[in-house]
């Protein structure tokens, strides 16, 4: 009975396993990532990227059908899921458990391979696991795949550094590689690809590597970025050199919403978006970078990194002025890096155990309070039975063959009712920006949309009546002359449904 007893303690305590820290974080994230699996909280951004890889699996290069603005990476691996799983929000789900799995297996077998210890393998990973969900839930945005592929990036970084590695010159190809697909997948990955080569050399400079050995490793690594750039962005080479203007289109759109970035920068929001995900762990980011010098030659990586990564996080969290929630989740790996080294450089029991206690309570605080996106929508019973009334509706009366129009209405009801749709832009935001630059008429996109006579159009309720989308004049009096309101829908995606009661002519339209 005592030995059992004094199990018991131990198994408490973390001596035994991986103890209730572990544990606790480990089901409470199980439990939040089955209450993710529920359509409501698809997000606007993800059905967009969902809507280019259907394209994309039928046959389109991202642009040809509908638009976005992010670069093509992302597109391909939402595309990769639903060749495997079906074009369905159970497989984003999927995509965005298996980068969050992957982000803490890779960091998990990175320190393990540096020998670093049972506890500051626990932390880590269970930073990796509940720091994103905290967050942003279970995003399935562009910083979920940057943030695997920071956390494979260093697990190639580690294997680079390791006296006892063979195959260096191929492990630096990927490692180059890998940067170029995260280049494809966000431009704000080239902060983390940057920063995180810098500190590979700094490390190799600091451990006495020949100039020569840089200069190689260098080579490769270079070589590697280039050959898959190569790779991702032949189709748009391709096309460009047979007399297409598919690349140059996108080129000029990038630049409209590049520099569109900022313009309602709001000060207020960095002091609000560090205090809220930043500063709770603040004790272990200061303790990591304050104590990486005390551990072993080799392990010193892992400090270089975790400082580099961070650094370059905030930058890129920073850099659009915009400041979403999701953003921060690009610190992950810093932060879990952090977490590891503060733990190993603990030489005492005691202050091992006070910090991995500590973190692992920030964390559960963390998870609860910033989960309450998954958390409400899992409970709140009447907006995902909204969300299903109003898809029940549309596929009932619309179906898939009608022709359809959308103008700034959510794109979920688009992908999960394979709507027939035929249109280029879904966020009105898009063409707001280009109309606002000169590129686009937005009102004659609209109205040439609506010149051809769609059964149905789904908008945002009271879509007229909104200040910023007064600049339609022509598509909102189309509207209002033309089509009759069969039914509304509130909830967590509020739409319209209109049917069209009148035929039209505008010869002065564009035709899209």
């Amino acid at each position: 009975m005592q030995k059992n007893q004094r199990l018991l303690i131990r198994f408490i305590k973390g001596e035994i396993g991986y103890g209730v820290p572990f544990y606790g974080i480990i089901i409470i994230v199980f439990l939040l990532m089955c209450g993710a699996f529920s359509s409501s909280l698809l997000d606007q951004d993800e059905m967009i990227y969902a809507l280019v890889a259907a394209d994309m699996l039928d046959g389109k290069l991202p642009y040809q059908g509908v638009f976005d603005h992010k670069p093509i990476g992302v597109y391909y691996v939402y595309a990769f899921f639903f060749g495997i799983f079906g074009e369905n929000f159970i497989a984003i789900r999927i995509m965005t458990v298996s980068l969050l799995g992957g982000t803490a297996l890779c960091i998990f077998y990175g320190l393990r391979r540096l020998n670093f210890g049972r506890s500051a393998l626990v932390v880590s990973f269970t930073t990796c696991l509940a720091f994103p969900i905290g967050i942003d839930g279970l995003s399935g945005n562009t910083e979920s795949i940057q943030t695997f592929i920071l956390a494979l990036v260093f697990f190639l970084i580690v294997r680079i550094q390791d006296e006892n590695s063979t195959h260096k010159k191929t492990i630096a190809l990927f490692y180059g590689a890998l940067v170029a697909l995260g280049f494809s997948v966000n431009y704000l990955f080239s902060f983390l690809g940057m920063f995180s080569f810098l500190s590979l050399i700094l490390f190799l400079f600091s451990i006495g590597k020949s100039i020569r050995y840089l200069t190689i490793i260098s080579f490769y690594t270079a070589g590697g970025f280039f050959l898959g750039s190569s790779i991702i962005y032949s189709p748009y080479f391709f096309d460009y050199f047979t007399g297409g203007d598919l690349l140059l289109e996108y080129l000029s759109d990038q630049i409209v919403f590049l520099t569109s970035y900022g313009a309602n920068f709001d000060k207020s929001l960095v002091v609000n978006k560090l205090f809220k995900w930043i500063v709770p762990f603040t004790p272990i980011i200061v303790s990591g970078a304050l104590m990486f010098y005390t551990l072993e030659k080799e392990k010193k990586i892992v400090g270089f990194f975790s400082i580099g990564t961070f650094l370059a996080a905030c930058i890129a969290a920073s850099a659009s002025m915009m400041f979403f929630n999701h953003y921060w989740i690009l610190s992950t790996v810093s932060i879990a890096l952090f977490s590891a080294i503060a733990v190993e450089s603990s030489k005492e029991l005691q202050s091992s155990l006070i910090i991995r206690y500590g973190h692992s309570i920030t964390l559960l605080i963390f998870i609860v309070s910033g989960s309450g996106r998954i958390v409400n929508h899992t409970l709140n019973i009447g907006a995902e039975r909204e969300l299903k009334q109003a898809n029940a509706f549309i596929k009932h009366t619309i179906g898939t063959q009608e022709p359809v129009v959308t103008i700034s209405t959510s794109p979920v009801y688009v992908f999960l009712n394979k709507l027939n749709t035929n249109q280029k832009y879904h966020f009105e935001g898009h063409v707001e920006q280009l109309h606002n630059a000169g590129v686009l008429d937005g009102d004659a996109y609209f109205m040439g949309l609506l010149e051809k006579n769609p059964t149905y159009t789904l908008v945002e309720p009271k879509i007229c009546d909104r200040e910023s989308f007064l600049i339609f004049v022509d598509t909102c009096e189309c509207l209002k002359n033309n089509y009759s309101l069969i039914s509304s829908f509130q909830g967590v995606r509020p739409v319209s449904i209109y049917k069209r009661i009148n035929d039209f002519e505008v010869a002065r339209y564009v035709d899209i």
